[in-house]
């Protein structure tokens, strides 16, 4: 027995089955269990069979039929169904987050040429790495090789590249985010020309929202800084909009807008950019690109992730 409350009610588990309840007045049964309820309280009694359940409460007057039929209700209702939460996949089903690239590029200005590429860290809107935030870019020393004619060029050289659309995944769709972006580095002004490198600090806010699972659009205002001999204008703003689909197979990517330069040359330079991921293997896949700026330039590329 356990009291339960200052007026010295009992809880009390009998093994041997009988009724120990003082002065029952009333008694029910339902379902092979004896209920009896008095002023003082309400007794459970599952006969022979089961344990007998005692539970006194406070003294109430006529309070033990209203007891009764709640207990009665409850017993009724079928057995609740478990919610099936999804299993997330172990972060070494996925891929590496180290890549090399080697892409065939058809460029309308420049012609045919071979884009070697290495990241060493860490994932874009496309890669297939379990355990990241969904919608997020993050890559530090991101190398990228031209091979031209004969002739071997630096493209880019990012030292770090962070975005993120801020959005709220696994049943919360039509969730808006707060999006940034930030990134760093070295590359050419555009890619109508191989030997124009300059170097740059960009950061932009926008917003995001998730349109259907999986698909994600977004908007950002941008502000950027040049320097080198290559520069147009050191001090330029950009308007970006963009749209991200990542789904086991298959990854797209989307982005365009305009760079309009502020202090020296009033220069408006639009830009696209869209990106297809094949396969889902942990140790390569296959991408196809296409980019617009200043010139046009296709690609076909096979990487590997260790």
């Amino acid at each position: 027995h356990v009291r339960l409350h200052e007026q010295r009610a009992d809880f009390g588990v009998e093994a041997d089955g009988h009724q120990h309840l003082r002065e029952a007045h009333r008694a029910v049964t339902h379902g092979g269990a004896v209920l009896v309820a008095d002023r003082d309280g309400v007794e459970v009694d599952h006969a022979e069979e089961g344990v007998g359940l005692v539970l006194h409460l406070g003294p109430v007057a006529g309070g033990a039929e209203e007891v009764t039929e709640v207990l009665l209700a409850r017993f009724a209702l079928p057995p609740g169904k478990e919610e099936e939460l999804p299993t997330p996949e172990p972060p070494h089903a996925g891929q590496a987050s180290s890549m090399w690239r080697v892409q065939g590029l058809s460029n309308d200005r420049l012609g045919d040429g071979m884009e070697f590429r290495v990241r060493p860290a860490y994932f874009d809107f496309l890669s297939n790495i379990e355990g990241t935030t969904p919608y997020s870019e993050l890559s530090m020393a991101d190398l990228k090789l031209v091979v031209r004619e004969g002739y071997v060029h630096l493209r880019q050289l990012e030292i770090a590249r962070v975005t993120a659309l801020g959005l709220q995944t696994g049943g919360a769709p039509n969730r808006n985010g707060r999006a940034f972006r930030f990134r760093t580095g070295a590359e050419t002004k555009d890619l109508s020309c191989d030997d124009c490198l300059l170097g740059y600090l960009e950061g932009g806010l926008g917003e995001a929202i998730e349109v259907l699972p999986n698909v994600a659009a977004y908007g950002l205002v941008s502000g950027r800084v040049e320097a080198g001999d290559e520069v147009n204008s050191m001090l330029s703003a950009l308007g970006t909009l963009g749209l991200a689909i990542n789904t086991k197979p298959a990854a797209f990517s989307l982005e365009g807008g305009f760079q309009q330069g502020i202090d020296q040359e009033d220069r408006t330079l639009p830009f696209g950019k869209a990106e297809l991921r094949l396969g889902r293997g942990v140790h390569w896949d296959i991408r196809f690109h296409a980019e617009q700026r200043e010139s046009l330039e296709l690609g076909f590329s096979v990487g590997g992730y260790w």
